[in-house]
């Protein structure tokens, strides 16, 4: 490939640091370096900007939405309870394009061992917050936060009711 190489080795050092940190719970610091990381990718964006195979995603050899997971876990676990709702669902939109548009809650819950803090509060919230949203994301959402508060039994009501109000289609 003449001259190109790929940044994997160094990049993933990197990202399994972040992934380390998240996993301890030591979100600040997490936080940081998947930041730093999402900053560098920015750069690859450029024509040229960074060596290697012009697709980052190919060059860096690491689960992307993972790593996303992991990053907005740490931001959900630095928020207050009232402030979740709102911010993740605005982090989820920064910084979907660095998951491939994968991550959703069911992710962000089991990218650790460690159970969700608040999980069952913040889900019944978020269901809440989301049928004020509108967006390309906001339906697939509500019915995966809907899904997920309802565990495998299925909820008790039907989809349409669900979908926020401004997402649906009048005719």
């Amino acid at each position: 490939m003449g001259g190109r190489r790929k940044l994997g080795p160094r990049t993933r050092s990197i990202f399994r640091v972040g992934q380390l940190l998240a996993r301890s719970g030591q979100n600040e610091a997490a936080i940081k370096v998947y930041k730093r990381l999402f900053d560098v990718l920015d750069l690859g964006r450029d024509a040229g900007g960074l060596p290697g195979d012009p697709d980052l995603y190919n060059m860096l050899e690491v689960d992307l939405g993972e790593q996303l997971a992991l990053f907005l876990r740490a931001l959900y676990n630095t928020w207050s309870p009232q402030e979740r709702p709102a911010q993740l669902l605005q982090a989820m939109r920064d910084y979907d394009e660095y998951g491939g548009g994968a991550v959703g809650l069911q992710s962000i819950i089991e990218c650790a061992e460690s159970p969700l803090p608040e999980q069952d509060v913040f889900l019944a919230d978020f269901l809440e917050y989301l049928r004020g949203q509108s967006g390309p994301s906001v339906v697939e959402l509500t019915q995966e936060t809907a899904q997920l508060l309802a565990g495998p039994a299925g909820p008790p009501w039907s989809w349409p009711e669900l979908i926020p109000l401004n997402t649906r289609m009048v005719i």
